[in-house]
């Protein structure tokens, strides 16, 4: 019985260990948190997401809940913010979700500020 339990007990660690489902690497390259742009300046935005088990299916960018943009499943993952996209100054923020075809969802964030 003994052995039975240990047996069981060694099984069920080994499945649970091979659920574990693969992180995505998820940064959001440019520009850096923090930076610094006039109102009516473009804004290059540059992502970079993988993961090593399974692909990315979608990038979702969302610019301070004003616009929301599904980026290609592909790589590079880029988007203009076109200059008078903000009309005020201030702090704004842009978001980034990955999703994976393992069902993992990832998210990162940054600051940017908007001057005259």
């Amino acid at each position: 019985m003994k052995y039975k339990l240990i047996f069981l007990s060694i099984l069920s660690l080994f499945l649970l260990s091979s659920c574990n489902k693969d992180k995505i690497f998820l940064k959001i390259t440019s520009p850096a948190n923090g930076e610094e742009f006039k109102m009516y300046e473009d804004i290059d935005v540059n992502i970079t997401a993988y993961t090593k088990k399974g692909s990315i299916l979608q990038v979702v960018l969302t610019v301070d809940t004003v616009k929301t943009v599904y980026l290609s499943e592909k790589p590079p993952y880029y988007y203009l913010i076109e200059k008078g996209s903000f009309r005020d100054t201030g702090v704004f923020f842009i978001s980034v979700l990955a999703y994976s075809s393992e069902g993992v969802r990832e998210g990162a964030a940054i600051d940017i500020k908007i001057v005259k």
